[in-house]
């Protein structure tokens, strides 16, 4: 199975402009600005996000979760301009908590509320606020600036990095070992510290921008903490394989309408387009088989065509009980009011088919 959840917070921390808050931007930005001078000044820019675990930590303690998951951080490239040809992309778990602010980066004049390079938190009612620590930082953390000071803390002991070579693509980074410190309680949920590498940061060479879509975008692509675990099963009962090259594949329980939250079966029938006849004086049924083993589903977005859930051979297989084939997909997962189309692959003998025969649903806001 494969389920995503969104931040409930996320901004992004300019340098060059220490107390702005960007909290409610549609973009999170990753910028590297370098003046010319002859000392030259180095402006970063960072990225902080906080998703609440509470439901997976829910779903770890009944079984739902599989305690063999693996957790992944996607943000999906919104325009990049000037990125070196080779680049890493880091994210830490944050080691200070922050509040989120109502700013955007292109307000005037500049929203100072909330959380930006200089202020972890601040109050415009009260003008002040928490700076972020530039000493003295917690056991096994740190942080670092280049020329105005703050810039977020982070813990060292646990990091996740992907590579990038050539045009940037989307970010989909292994953090399993970080959420699964969160979980455990080893260290507090205070969000993650996206960034680029110490050495990109503190060089004199400008790395450009890359822009991700933020959570507050109003495009399909929101940054979402990935969950991934193989609940399959297979016990095929009395039922038989379906062997046949030309078959009919079709939910026997699809339903137009589910509401977010829900955890749903589908059920999935299969046969031979063209069954044998035999000659009897008794009404023939259509038998139901099982797919093949090698047997995956995949969801798309209706409107758009991108895969929200794409096709794995670890955590999309379809399973099996004894009567017929199945999956389930828990709903939370996929954005309300959208159409969403569903696709069944199977793999047998060296052949892959796909049905695709317009298996739509419509997820509604609970």
């Amino acid at each position: 199975m494969i389920i995503h959840i969104f931040p409930d917070t996320d901004s992004t921390l300019y340098e060059v402009s220490a107390s702005m808050n960007t909290g409610i931007d549609q973009s999170l930005e990753l910028e590297k600005v370098v003046t010319e001078a002859e000392t030259p000044k180095k402006f970063n820019s960072r990225i902080v996000q906080k998703y609440d675990l509470s439901t997976v930590s829910a779903s770890l303690v009944d079984g739902t979760v599989g305690l063999g998951f693996k957790a992944y951080l996607n943000l999906s490239v919104a325009e990049e301009y000037g990125i070196p040809y080779d680049h890493e992309i880091y994210a830490y778990p944050l080691s200070q908590s922050f509040s989120n602010g109502t700013g955007r980066k292109l307000q005037n004049p500049k929203s100072i509320g909330g959380v930006s390079w200089q202020y972890r938190n601040y109050n415009k009612t009260t003008n002040s606020g928490d700076t972020w620590l530039t000493a003295s930082y917690a056991i096994n953390s740190t942080g670092s600036f280049s020329e105005n000071a703050g810039g977020g803390t982070w813990y060292t002991s646990s990091a996740a990095s992907q590579s990038f070579s050539g045009v940037q693509t989307d970010v989909r980074m292994d953090v399993t070992d970080i959420v699964k410190g969160w979980l455990s309680g080893s260290r507090p949920n205070d969000g993650f510290m996206i960034k680029r590498s110490d050495l990109d940061e503190s060089s004199n060479q400008e790395h450009g921008r890359i822009s991700f879509f933020s959570i507050d975008t109003n495009t399909i692509f929101p940054p979402k903490l990935e969950f991934a675990w193989d609940d399959s099963s297979f016990s095929t009962g009395s039922l038989s394989e379906l062997q046949s090259e030309d078959n009919i594949v079709y939910f026997k329980n699809l339903r137009r309408e589910y509401v977010d939250g829900e955890r749903a079966r589908f059920r999935i029938v299969g046969r031979e387009r063209y069954p044998t006849r035999s000659y009897t004086t008794t009404l023939q049924s259509l038998d139901t088989n099982y797919l093949p083993t090698s047997s995956y589903y995949a969801v798309k977005d209706a409107h758009t065509d991108d895969f929200v859930i794409p096709f794995d051979t670890s955590y999309t297989k379809i399973s099996c009980d004894s009567t017929g084939s199945f999956f389930d997909i828990r709903t939370d997962g996929l954005q309300p009011n959208r159409y969403f189309r569903l696709i069944i692959k199977t793999e047998r003998n060296g052949l892959i088919d796909i049905y695709d025969d317009g298996f739509f649903f419509k997820i509604n806001k609970n």
